[in-house]
């Protein structure tokens, strides 16, 4: 039997199979070309995002390196500066680093280091004043002030000032 289109039924089954199949395999073929641009995409990323990665790595760790160098300039600047005899002494040394490494140096203490909160004299300066007050008692006084100017406001000085040493020697000490 013929269909007034000139097509039998089966012809129609068959024309309507091979459209069916047409567009699986279409649809196939399009799912295909998706996964493939996908896998395109990946592996395009896969080169130069590690790249990109190991560049901030490496920048990072440069900065870190620039950072604890610059560190260890200001530590060593400031052990230098504190291991000064006195105040006036770490102000210069102070001021002779800062001519030395210019920029580089970004040591902030200066500005707040008063010269009368550092400088009390160090172990053998207070053992040589103590000599002198014991070796002169008469130039007591003196020496004491002397000291005063060369270590203001310091305690060693004032507790000196208090109980001079040469003082005790002046009352007499018995010796047999």
């Amino acid at each position: 039997m013929t269909t007034p289109d000139g097509n039998t039924p089966l012809e129609k089954a068959d024309l309507a199979l091979r459209r069916e199949q047409f567009d699986f395999e279409r649809a196939s073929k399009t799912e295909e070309l998706s996964i493939k641009r996908r896998e395109f995409w990946t592996s395009l990323l896969t080169v130069p995002v590690p790249l990109i990665i190991a560049a901030l790595t490496l920048i990072v760790g440069v900065l870190n390196q620039v950072s604890a160098a610059r560190d260890q300039l200001e530590l060593k600047a400031a052990e230098i500066v504190m291991s000064a005899e006195g105040p006036y002494a770490a102000k210069a040394r102070l001021a002779a680093l800062r001519q030395l490494f210019g920029e580089r140096l970004r040591l902030t203490f200066d500005s707040t280091l008063a010269l009368t909160d550092m400088g009390a004299p160090g172990r053998d300066r207070r053992l040589a004043i103590l000599q002198l007050l014991i070796e002169h008692p008469a130039q007591c006084k003196e020496v004491l002030g002397t000291a005063d100017v060369i270590f203001p406001h310091t305690d060693f000085i004032q507790d000196l000032r208090k109980n001079p040493p040469c003082a005790a020697g002046r009352r007499g000490s018995t010796n047999p």
